[in-house]
């Protein structure tokens, strides 16, 4: 029983909290109170400065690539969203002193906890990715492989009109960091046809171990997602 006793009072003690924490750890606890105040005020806050001073140059340079992928209508809006991530990303992948995280930290800088501030610059490390999902808790719980570093993940959907995902499909993503080793999608994954799971996870496989040396990270998914949703097509037309 103390012993019991003892280990709650340290899952307490090392809970960050916007008071006892500077620095955001991935691998730490959060209070329900911080969480709270980084999913629902902080994140909602952002997202929409971010769509606010990038959707207008995004969608003029992306409506090509769009329309030349000959998308469903019902995926339409998850691949738009997830691209204008990675623009997004990319840009600051490119001039981290001038990305949007560092324009908001500094216009809001009056009212923002160091630990808020540490939690928004780790959004400067989030790639857009290819994630497995391998195991299933519920809808809004996962345990999914990123394709390119073959690690697992825990992952909660905040979502809830996302798509409900299936064991065992491909999808693209980006993955935020939110405390006790688990993750959220910034934005509903795109959900890669079932039938095309197999050649889309063997061609991401071997893109990944051949290509991120002769270019960037950001780069290289771009490459892989035009033919990913290339196969993905082409499955779809035998079927």
């Amino acid at each position: 029983m103390m012993k019991d006793r003892l280990s709650v009072g340290k899952v307490i003690e090392f809970a960050q909290t916007e008071t006892n924490a500077k620095k955001f750890h991935q691998e730490h606890p959060i209070s329900d109170e911080l969480r709270n105040t980084l999913l629902l005020d902080v994140f909602n806050d952002f997202t929409r400065y971010v769509v606010k001073h990038n959707y207008v140059a995004f969608i003029t340079l992306f409506k090509p690539f769009m329309e030349e992928h000959h998308l469903l209508e019902e995926k339409r809006n998850a691949l738009e969203h997830n691209l204008f991530w990675w623009h997004v990303f990319y840009q600051a992948y490119q001039d981290l002193g001038s990305s949007d995280v560092e324009f908001y930290i500094k216009e809001n800088a009056s009212n923002q906890k160091p630990i808020i501030k540490s939690w928004l610059r780790e959004w400067h490390h989030a790639v857009p990715k290819f994630y497995h999902i391998g195991y299933k808790h519920s809808d809004r719980s996962l345990v999914v492989t990123d394709m390119m570093e073959t690690r697992t993940l825990d992952v909660m959907i905040l979502n809830r009109s996302a798509v409900a995902p299936m064991k065992g499909e491909i999808v693209m993503g980006t993955l935020i960091p939110i405390g006790d080793r688990l993750y959220f999608p910034i934005t509903d994954f795109y959900h890669f046809d079932f039938d095309a799971r197999k050649e889309i996870a063997g061609y991401v496989v071997h893109c990944y171990e051949t290509s991120l040396d002769s270019s960037s990270t950001f780069e290289t998914f771009l490459h892989i997602l035009s033919t990913a949703l290339q196969i993905e097509n082409q499955v779809r037309k035998e079927n």
